[in-house]
């Protein structure tokens, strides 16, 4: 477990999942371990594998709204509305009243395209943390442009009573910048970009963690050789189903790639987000 943890701090969350199935598969009682698998899955985006073993540690406890809560949210990620809405019923008749609460109903109604509710459960939110950045998030997303300058004036008003912590005021800058920049301030966007990315260095070196060029050159190098002796698929395989990887930054355009180009031929279906290769080129490279 703690090794696990500890992958998990590093942000190794594959070599964590690797970890805790081992765990699991010799003690399936185990509600710790149960939970731990579930949320480092998640992290994973093995969504199927997290929704599994989540349900089983909610067999193992007696559940509340917290627990309930956070199985929405899982639902929520794979994209599984009916599931988190089932969840977020019964998690409301368990009385959850909590900030996670009302921002997990705000992005399953903006899910759904139901924003008069999404902007509703987003004020819930923020009546009981107005120091929540992603609340705010949803909100200028989904609010009409002429809308914007108030909700700044309202943020930048919470901001002045000192009770948001350093990682909130690092997301809210990135949120400002991309509410004047859909006001087509382009200026004063571009200042609290600075002013976000400036916040997130200052934090990473006080976590003694920084982006390492070299480290990260030398392990794109160990994959490579490990593919060195990588064949074309031969011509009998041309029929069979084959997968395809697309790559790319974020932003880049991947998922408009995927989604709305290549998944609407008819002999093409797509597979979504997974990042279960990491772990499969680490288990090889080892």
């Amino acid at each position: 477990m703690l090794r696990a943890q500890a992958f998990g701090l590093l942000g190794a969350w594959d070599r964590s999942v690797g970890l805790l199935r081992q765990l699991w598969q010799s003690d399936s009682t185990n509600a710790e371990v149960a939970q731990a698998l579930a949320l480092a899955a998640g992290r994973l985006r093995d969504y199927d594998l997290a929704i599994k073993t989540y349900g089983d540690y909610l067999r193992l406890i007696t559940p509340g709204a917290a627990e309930f809560v956070k199985f929405a949210d899982l639902f929520l990620l794979a994209r599984k509305v009916d599931q988190c809405e089932s969840y977020v019923q019964y998690a409301k008749q368990a009385g959850a009243e909590t900030t996670e609460f009302y921002l997990l109903q705000a992005r399953l109604w903006r899910l759904k395209g139901d924003y008069a509710q999404a902007i509703a459960a987003s004020e819930a939110a923020l009546k009981k943390n107005s120091g929540n950045a992603e609340a705010w998030s949803v909100l200028l997303e989904i609010s009409q442009t002429d809308a914007l300058p108030i909700l700044l004036q309202r943020i930048q008003a919470s901001l002045q009573d000192g009770s948001w912590s350093a990682y909130e005021k690092q997301l809210i800058a990135y949120v400002q910048a991309d509410a004047h920049a859909r006001l087509g301030e382009t200026q004063t966007a571009f200042r609290f970009y600075r002013e976000a990315n400036t916040q997130q260095k200052r934090s990473m070196e006080a976590a003694s963690t920084h982006y390492d060029s070299s480290a990260n050159n030398l392990a794109c190098e160990r994959i490579l050789q490990q593919f060195a002796q990588y064949d074309a698929v031969p011509v009998e395989a041309a029929n069979r189903a084959t997968p395809l990887f697309i790559v790319g930054m974020p932003r880049s355009g991947t998922t408009l790639s995927r989604t709305d180009m290549l998944a609407q031929l008819p002999n093409v279906a797509a597979g979504g987000e997974n990042e279960a290769l990491g772990f499969l080129v680490s288990s090889v490279s080892e």
